[in-house]
């Protein structure tokens, strides 16, 4: 009966320890994750702040160009450009729908936000050049429209 208890109590602490390994390295990828959307968001940010100030001087220069050229925090080569045009393409694909949402907003009125980005972005194929992740955005929207029933 003490084996049976022994063996038990290993098997108690082996999935003990799993779970916090699981656990660590569950929260170690959530960090990674939110850490690389932040500092998407934050080249986005810095691509309209430039895009913005660009215009109001008067620059005749607009669309991805202007930014893949202009933002400080990229530094030359052809693969900054190319994540840059990448970046700039999705963030202009669901612009129009970020327009109609405020403008829903203004006007009190209800509007399908999760449908209107999962349209948006069915309509713009190759958008989902995921690098490797088994998550789609394509996945996402169609989750998220799910919730919203």
């Amino acid at each position: 009966m003490a084996m049976v208890s022994a063996v038990q109590e290993a098997q108690k602490d082996n999935l003990r320890n799993f779970s916090d390994y699981m656990m660590t390295v569950l929260e170690d990828d959530w960090q990674k994750e939110k850490r690389d959307f932040l500092h998407s968001l934050s080249r986005i940010s810095s691509l309209a702040r430039t895009n913005v100030t660009d215009s109001s001087i008067g620059a005749n220069r607009s669309g991805p160009i202007l930014s893949l050229f202009s933002s400080p925090h990229i530094s030359s080569g052809p693969s900054n450009m190319e994540l840059l045009a990448i970046v700039d393409k999705k963030a202009a694909t669901y612009v129009q729908v970020v327009r109609k949402l405020n403008d829903a907003r203004k006007r009190s009125l209800e509007y399908k936000s999760a449908t209107a980005f999962k349209n948006a972005y069915d309509h713009n194929p190759g958008l989902d050049s995921s690098s490797g992740n088994s998550v789609t955005m394509n996945k996402i929207w169609h989750l998220i429209q799910g919730m919203k029933k």
